[in-house]
């Protein structure tokens, strides 16, 4: 799979999971990161860009904040997923 079609993918089951959480910071979470889609930027860098500064700012917080420590592990795991595709498409 291209690296583009990875952040897709990776970004799609973050939002999906995101907003099946029961903690409202995670769907507040998931509707910034919505900004990161790649339908929502001109460019996968650009979108990376956005997406690796919410989740500098939102994603710590948010993922604390889920009650539940089987979801919240899950969201942190595809959080550090989609933050790595971010930093491959940015060359970091």
């Amino acid at each position: 799979m291209s690296v583009v079609g990875e952040y897709r993918r990776i970004l799609a089951d973050l939002l999906a999971l995101l907003e099946g959480s029961s903690a409202p910071e995670a769907g507040a979470f998931g509707r910034a990161l919505a900004s990161a889609e790649l339908e929502r930027a001109p460019n996968v860098s650009t979108a990376s860009e956005r997406a690796l500064a919410i989740l500098d700012t939102q994603g710590a917080d948010a993922t604390a904040a889920i009650p539940n420590v089987i979801e919240r592990e899950r969201i942190a795991e595809q959080v550090d997923h989609f933050a790595a595709i971010c930093r491959v498409v940015l060359g970091r």
